[in-house]
């Protein structure tokens, strides 16, 4: 299995796993290193097959390779996984389950409402961790605000888990979304008292950025999409895990996909009725916060003046 990407020197270079069965028949993942891509054509990506000579593997006993969908990995001519397959026919090519299901995820969150709560929950843990004064500022206990807190360890981490989500890395993002809702009173109450504070904590714009923040987070359709976000990435967190598990299988693999697949169609048959509990989890929400939840104004475009 390989993967390439660029480091922070801005050099490409391709991951290499080999995954393989053990006497006992047990199934291993072992990391082989780090290859320098010069070439990102297939042909080129294709010597990775001499990192493995030099490692002493041969592509006798290969019999499989797993990528992610880019083209010059999975071409179908003159992809790596072509050339490879040229010297071995046996070792077929496997879409990485998992890359196909972040890519299936990223896809159907691509919805205005739910890219922009993401957006703005990307924006409130960048405002808050540029300065551990904000981080400092929340209470561990009651939720309130103060200048010097000495913070419980649990609740740290807690508020280390309050991170960016990842578009690439569903699993985080799920994380994500499920810490943001926990700390969501607490991270109100922090933008509240930043937007209203006084004197040199608001150099910089930084109350008028902790306001704007304030807003987008109290609006209803903030609200209501990470409630919906949070539900629907709920359905899908573990079988990503189980995708990464070294000892994963295939068969056991496409019983999961099934399985999930499945429920989703199911809730996708009584969409009313799940949406309805989605929007009296919104609501109470909503309520934690001291706001309630209202339908946007939906109008016709104006054709007279």
């Amino acid at each position: 299995m390989a993967d390439e990407t660029s480091d922070t020197a801005r050099l490409e270079q391709a991951t290499v796993i080999i995954r393989y069965v053990g006497d006992s028949g047990s199934i291993h993942e072992d990391f082989a290193g780090f290859v320098h891509a010069e070439d990102l054509t297939g042909e080129g990506m294709a010597h990775l097959i001499d990192f493995l000579g030099r490692m002493g593997l041969t592509l006798e006993y290969c019999r499989g390779q797993g990528y992610d969908g880019a083209a010059a990995m999975m071409g179908r001519f003159n992809g790596c996984q072509a050339v490879i397959k040229r010297q071995q026919p046996l070792a077929i090519t496997i879409h990485c389950f998992n890359h196909r299901l972040n890519l299936a995820v990223s896809k159907s969150c691509d919805v205005p409402a739910v890219r922009s709560m993401f957006g703005t929950m990307n924006r409130i843990c960048d405002f808050i961790f540029s300065s551990q004064d904000r981080v400092m500022r929340i209470h561990p206990s009651s939720g309130t605000v103060h200048s010097e807190t000495s913070l419980a360890p649990t609740f740290l981490s807690r508020i280390d888990g309050l991170r960016m989500y990842c578009a690439t890395r569903w699993v985080d993002s799920h994380d994500s979304v499920l810490v943001f809702l926990d700390l969501l009173p607490v991270v109100v109450d922090t933008l509240n008292a930043l937007a209203h504070a006084q004197g040199a904590r608001t150099t910089g714009g930084s109350g008028a950025d902790a306001a704007a923040l304030l807003a987008a987070v109290r609006s209803s359709a903030f609200l209501v999409s990470v409630q919906v976000a949070g539900h629907c990435l709920a359905m899908t967190v573990s079988l990503s895990r189980a995708l990464q598990d070294p000892s994963q299988n295939i068969g056991d693999a496409i019983a999961r996909v099934k399985a999930v697949r499945k429920a989703l169609e199911d809730e996708r048959g009584i969409a009313d009725e799940v949406f309805h509990r989605v929007f009296l989890s919104a609501s109470e929400l909503a309520e934690k916060i001291g706001e309630e939840l209202t339908a946007p104004r939906i109008h016709g475009r104006q054709t007279n003046r």
